[in-house]
């Protein structure tokens, strides 16, 4: 990531031509963030999946299994992508992908997840542990699927493994939302994920809509710029649809029973 890329990140929006678009990829980079992203892009089956790396020029992604005791490995990014799988094939669930890249005095670092059918353990105590630098990580992570519109998470900042209080932590969402919090006390964030679903595309892709967001915070120690970013994919909240059954079903229920009074009066 060039100099000019980093210093716009959070002008938000996507200006093209910057350093991080040094390898050639199936999908473009998305329009609607400047924030490093790991997105997910074609699936192989069950058991493996590539993931593409956009606005961080990454050599490799690191891929963390929710069982500590497996050790962690390295997929090399090529053209902008790597290939992920589970470290074993009896460890499924969620799996910590993360990415970094130096260079210049800048700092930057991507995260996210992937989920495998085969059951693990939780995710929590790996999404604990200080792996160094600026971090930008979740408390936990859903159970199953994506998050979903609506609903709050946690999630903690951290550089050296001590909370950073009182930073500015920027949430930019495809579907064109940009929403500004701060870090408490204990670096902790209390995020609300925005409801910015078009009602016409939930209509048409109910809850299998799909939208990205990401979650960055940058800040500047020792002459040195740190920038880290969690993104994960979220869904539309499952009860706006029966909200808006309910309310069809509602009215017609009324026109119906005003259908006797017009009557009577007319009479």
């Amino acid at each position: 990531m060039s100099s000019a890329a980093f210093a716009a990140v959070e002008r938000g929006g996507h200006g093209g031509g910057h350093g991080a678009a040094v390898h050639a990829r199936e999908s473009a980079t998305p329009s609607w963030t400047r924030a490093p992203l790991l997105l997910a892009g074609a699936r192989m089956g069950r058991t493996a999946v590539w993931i593409e790396a956009h606005n961080i020029a990454a050599e490799a992604i690191t891929v963390i299994a929710p069982d500590t005791r497996l050790n962690a490995e390295q997929v090399a990014v090529i053209d902008g992508r790597g290939r992920v799988e589970p470290l074993r094939e009896d460890v499924g669930a969620h799996h910590l992908l993360f990415a970094r890249e130096q260079a210049d005095g800048r700092i930057v670092s991507a995260a996210s997840w992937w989920n495998f059918p085969t059951p693990g353990t939780s995710p929590r105590e790996v999404l604990g542990r200080v792996r160094g630098g600026l971090e930008l990580m979740p408390v936990d992570l859903p159970d199953r699927g994506p998050y979903r519109e609506g609903t709050r998470h946690g999630f903690v900042l951290r550089m050296d493994g001590a909370p950073l209080a009182g930073v500015r932590v920027v949430l930019e969402s495809s579907q064109g939302s940009r929403v500004v919090f701060h870090s408490d006390a204990a670096g902790v964030i209390d995020v609300l994920l925005p409801r910015d679903f078009d009602p016409a595309q939930v209509d048409r892709e109910g809850r299998q809509a799909r939208a990205d967001f990401v979650l960055f915070a940058r800040i500047e120690r020792d002459g040195v710029e740190h920038l880290s970013a969690f993104n994960g994919p979220y869904g539309p909240d499952p009860m706006r649809q029966r909200d808006l059954s309910g309310g069809v079903a509602f009215m017609l229920l009324g026109m119906a029973l005003a259908v006797p009074l017009l009557r009577s009066r007319r009479g």
